[in-house]
């Protein structure tokens, strides 16, 4: 994890974490705009309420007061035959009441309509036209056979006095309660949920960048709380995991070296046979000018002659074993730009005594192209492709190994566009493998080959090497007419 490529650096993982606005203050945000809501809606339905029931006890007043005024005018009218209608100070509640006795036919044209067919008790109704509002109510008075109204009007202000007041009273309540809401959710979104939530970013952070001995202590007992100790326990499991995964991969790695240690050098036990094939004729010339030279049969220059043809060789012999044990030492894995050209005449003039005695003739077509490699590992491999090649062949045969550069896109599994690899071709004219063998070819220990021609590693090691090099190891395959392996390495600029 500490090689994450995304983790942030040490400034980034010490910031706090970009929070515009906590949960606690969203939440009690929305639980403020919820209450001043419904103390808005309340404060609406009781003004229009309250309204409604003055309105509705003024007009009653108002029809109550005109009939008593009715009968007041016609008992002035009939004790003195004049109309008049009293004064109402005396009247308790009658402040900004007006009140007239109108004719019938005195009645303005725009009141006509509104006292045509009064009933007894009168008709009330509001005059919204007037600035302000006025409240009127119509009374109807026989008098003799003359017919009038007594009017009752009253401007509406007062009477939404106390509406307002109302109104005003919920509106304050509501800003107080929201300016609450805003301090409180201030601090219990800091306090409680700000403070906790920026620690756990914090150690998500730390986590990421690798310190797994990483820890948050949250002393709540809260939600933020479990997921603190939560992650607390995951930290844990993952620096155990770490520490088992890197033991198990140190494990796995020294089984995959020793492995392709004993492929190598059961690769080796093969060649040695034909190497001591190729050793005898080498040491039969050193033997026999030896014998000459002990027996004084040769005199003169011939004795110089003798000495260099034996040096000659013994040179011979040297490059032959120094090739051998070149082959076998374990080496350190190093990578770097490599021809492959005389990496694949090495490998096949190791086979070739091999070949030799199975009557397999070994070709070589390579082009000049460089491939970022370890040069030990890629003979292992061209060596492991070609001895399975001269296994699988029966003489008279040829094998026939190609190298050159290629443009190529990965195999889905590796990804990526298409790229320069160096291609490592192996041709053999043997019997092919059967196509229900081919899935298995690259498992470890899987051999068709007799008792004591193989270990079964050979194709297994030579996959993991490749695949470790970024490249991969493509098989065609056709029964009795032979096999083509092409394995795939990065070339120079790929």
């Amino acid at each position: 994890m500490a090689g994450n490529p995304t983790q942030g650096s040490g400034a980034d993982l010490a910031r706090p974490p970009p929070v515009t606005m906590s949960i606690a203050r969203k939440l009690i945000l929305a639980l403020a705009a919820l209450a001043a809501v419904a103390l808005v809606v309340e404060a609406v339905v009781d003004v229009e309420s309250d309204y409604a029931r003055s309105l509705d006890d003024a007009k009653a007043d108002h029809r109550a007061l005109g009939r008593l005024l009715r009968e007041l005018v016609r008992e002035e009218f009939r004790t003195t035959g004049v109309v008049s209608v009293p004064e109402l100070k005396s009247v308790p509640g009658s402040e900004g009441l007006e009140v007239t006795f109108l004719w019938l036919e005195e009645v303005p044209p725009r009141l006509k309509d509104d006292v045509a067919g009064l009933p007894p008790q009168g008709r009330s109704l509001v005059r919204s036209a007037e600035v302000p509002p006025r409240l009127v109510t119509f009374v109807p008075v026989t008098l003799g056979e003359r017919q009038g109204v007594v009017k009752v009007s009253e401007l509406l202000d007062a009477r939404y006095e106390a509406p307002k007041s109302t109104a005003l009273r919920i509106g304050a309540t509501a800003l107080f309660l929201a300016l609450g809401f805003l301090v409180l959710a201030a601090y219990l979104g800091r306090r409680l949920i700000g403070a906790p939530v920026a620690q756990l970013v914090a150690l998500s952070r730390r986590l990421q960048a690798g310190e797994l001995a990483a820890r948050v202590e949250l002393h709540t007992r809260d939600e933020l709380g479990v997921l603190g100790g939560a992650m607390n326990e995951m930290a844990a499991a993952l620096g155990e995991a770490r520490e088992r995964l890197a033991n198990e991969t140190a494990a796995r790695l020294a089984v995959i070296e020793h492995l392709r240690h004993v492929d190598r050098l059961g690769t080796v036990g093969t060649l040695a046979s034909g190497v001591a094939h190729e050793l005898g004729t080498p040491l039969n010339v050193v033997a026999g000018h030896a014998s000459m030279l002990e027996k004084g049969e040769v005199q003169g220059s011939e004795v110089a002659t003798s000495a260099r043809v034996i040096a000659d060789q013994v040179t011979t012999m040297t490059r032959i074993i120094r090739q051998l044990l070149d082959f076998a030492r374990r080496r350190k894995p190093e990578r770097a730009l490599v021809a492959l050209k005389p990496l694949l005449d090495s490998s096949l003039s190791l086979l070739k005594p091999l070949a030799m005695k199975r009557n397999v003739e070994l070709r070589l077509e390579a082009a000049e192209v460089q491939a970022l490699v370890d040069a030990g590992q890629v003979q292992q491999v061209v060596t492991n492709l070609v001895l399975n090649a001269i296994q699988a062949s029966k003489g008279p045969a040829v094998v026939t190994v190609r190298a050159r550069r290629e443009e190529v896109a990965p195999p889905p599994e590796l990804g990526g566009p298409a790229r320069p690899f160096a291609r490592i071709e192996v041709e053999d004219q043997g019997g092919g493998i059967p196509a229900d063998l081919r899935p298995h070819i690259f498992e470890p220990f899987f051999t068709t080959k007799g008792v004591g021609e193989g270990t079964g590693l050979g194709l297994s090691v030579s996959w993991g090497l490749v695949v470790e090099h970024q490249g991969w190891i493509d098989v065609d395959s056709v029964e009795g007419q032979g096999s083509t392996f092409r394995v795939y390495l990065p070339a120079e600029g790929g």
